[in-house]
């Protein structure tokens, strides 16, 4: 009985003695950060190539990666992945009541109104311009299916909505050679992208507001304004009644009031 009263007792001095050590080890322990984490104010953008009153969002204007850019700045990538998201709520929440007339989520049409001339066909929606990749709504027009099977109505309404959609290209191509990330796959979470879409918009109108751009000097070199990429289908095409009779009415505008010299024989 005294040597099992002895063991329990040296059982427990062990037990007692571990738990001191790793406290011990605890106490000392510090938080492990990399080497080059630590030269960040002598090798970091941020403190050498940055320190100037223009400087803006890096992930927006070139489109490098997250690792890219913590490299760059001496910084880990999960900060990255939480600053980005940050900087553009903010930019976006900050420009947005003065910059954008769109509100999010309070998108209002203006009210129907009749087209040019053509008062007898009555009043009829603002809509928007697309491709084959989306379907047809009563505010989205998209072309026509078929490239052989077409009739000369048809033809003549894809013609006049690939004219329309020009602009939108146009757009699209100042757009991205601001905002360069908009040139390459964004591998970032869908409300990430939307948040930066959202605020590369803001800023562009912001830019054109308070900016003035020098005139190009003789010599200078156009600026190549990249094409809209193409999207894959955004939803089966089941139209309904009201967006295949808007989409008609602007056909019968195209083909007879509304026709101009330039677009194909009927």
């Amino acid at each position: 009985m005294e040597d099992q009263g002895m063991d329990q007792v040296e059982l427990v001095g062990w037990v007692y003695l571990i738990h001191r050590v790793r406290q011990r080890r605890r106490a000392r322990r510090r938080i492990w950060v990399h080497e080059i984490l630590h030269r960040r104010t002598e090798l970091g953008e941020f403190h050498h190539l940055l320190q100037d009153e223009d400087r803006f969002q890096r992930f927006l204007t070139t489109g490098d990666s997250y690792r890219t850019i913590a490299s760059s700045f001496r910084v880990g990538v999960s900060m990255v992945c939480t600053i980005v998201p940050d900087v553009v709520t903010a930019i976006w929440d900050c420009l947005v009541e003065e910059f954008m007339a769109v509100r999010e989520g309070t998108l209002h049409l203006p009210p129907d109104q009749s087209l040019p001339g053509a008062d007898h066909r009555g009043p009829q929606p603002h809509v928007f311009v697309a491709d084959e990749a989306f379907a047809l709504q009563q505010n989205l027009m998209r072309p026509y299916s078929g490239r052989g099977g077409l009739a000369p109505g048809e033809r003549v309404f894809n013609y006049r909505l690939s004219r329309a959609r020009l602009a939108v290209e146009d757009a699209f191509g100042i757009w991205s050679s601001q905002w360069r990330m908009f040139r390459r796959e964004l591998e970032v979470h869908p409300d990430v992208a939307a948040k930066c879409a959202k605020t590369t918009c803001v800023l562009h109108n912001f830019m054109r507001a308070t900016v003035v751009e020098p005139a190009p000097g003789p010599g200078a070199a156009a600026r190549v304004l990249e094409p809209l990429p193409d999207v894959g289908r955004m939803g089966a095409n089941n139209a309904s009644q009201e967006a295949t009779r808007v989409r008609e009415v602007f056909k019968a505008h195209f083909c007879g009031e509304g026709a101009v010299a330039w677009q194909p024989a009927q």
